[in-house]
């Protein structure tokens, strides 16, 4: 079974990484600059170029005031997780083959920023769209190219401007296992976030 990754938003902050002071602090050469501002769609590794002055904070929903819980693992930017360092440990060896870890300071804590670099296309004829006049896209059936789809626990897809982060049956039950929280496990894959 594929499920699709969102934060549960009411019982746990969120972390903001400004990604312009991010770009600063990496004082990368300018071409990395729409990697960084687009950090999560971008298919250029970032490590070589990472260092240990990336900072963000801890920040409160406006429609969730009462989340106070710092999460293990939760979706950023659409497309990358942050974790904590205790994520990492549990985690590092599992996703290794889906991306690159970048160490990110928040307050003061170890975290990790981990930029997915598998991608599985969605399958246009299988999946079932609908654009009624005048309004966005609405995902009615999402089916992803089988291929693509091969060996891979975690991945990320985007389809007419919609998406985000998938996984297996098998990472849900490595993050459950590990007593990882922060992610809530869709198994309506072409739900939106939005939607709710």
């Amino acid at each position: 079974m594929i499920y699709k990754l969102f934060n549960n938003e009411k019982q746990f902050v969120q972390i903001v990484i400004d990604k312009m002071k991010l770009f600063s602090a990496l004082q990368a050469d300018e071409k990395y600059l729409i990697d960084c501002l687009q950090l999560g769609l971008s298919d250029r590794l970032l490590a070589p170029i990472w260092n240990d002055k990336v900072e963000g904070e801890f920040e409160k929903l406006p429609l969730y005031p009462k989340a106070d819980q710092v999460p293990d693992i939760f979706v950023w930017s659409g497309s990358s997780f942050i974790m904590t360092d205790y994520a990492h440990a549990g985690l590092k060896l599992a996703l290794a083959d889906y991306g690159e870890f970048l160490p990110v300071s928040i307050q003061g804590n170890l975290f990790y920023i981990f930029h997915i670099l598998a991608v599985v296309s969605v399958d246009k004829e299988r999946s079932q769209f609908e654009a009624p006049h005048g309004s966005a896209t609405k995902t009615i059936e999402l089916v992803f190219d089988s291929v693509g789809l091969e060996n891979k626990d975690l991945f990320r897809s985007f389809y007419d401007g919609l998406g985000g982060i998938f996984c297996t049956e098998a990472f849900m039950k490595t993050c459950q296992e590990l007593g990882l929280n922060g992610l809530i496990f869709e198994e309506d894959i072409a739900k939106d976030i939005t939607s709710e």
